[in-house]
């Protein structure tokens, strides 16, 4: 999830809650699925934490990986790890199944934060 632009700019925006923090209105962030590989692929610095394992995300593991502009924006003190995000608004439209049915509007917890990737 980050707060900005991605590569290729790729992702789609969606509102975020973030436990414990009332936002007047949840705020619209891009969200990108991806691989565990997808980081390293793209040369985007994991600077925090950790990235999901392949046997996660064959579980469909509900942890999230952030990048370092949304953690200055919504965790100023710098400790995102451990804290949770959700996505009110994300439902499953088949062909495209983006959550396990287990985690439609459940809470993903912050595992790891990397690097704002260049343009």
């Amino acid at each position: 999830m980050s707060n900005g632009a991605a590569p290729t700019h790729s992702g789609w925006s969606v509102p975020v809650e973030i436990r414990g923090q009332l936002l007047k209105e949840p705020p619209l962030l891009r969200m990108h699925m991806a691989i565990p590989a997808y980081f390293k692929v793209l040369h985007i610095r994991l600077q925090e934490g950790r990235v999901w394992k392949e046997t996660e995300d064959h579980n469909c593991a509900a942890v999230a990986v952030v990048n370092r502009a949304f953690v200055k924006r919504y965790f100023p003190n710098g400790a995102a790890i451990g804290q949770a995000v959700r996505f009110p608004n994300l439902e499953n439209r088949p062909p495209q199944n983006l959550l396990a049915p287990d985690t439609a509007n459940g809470w993903f917890n912050i595992i790891g934060v990397v690097a704002c990737a260049s343009p």
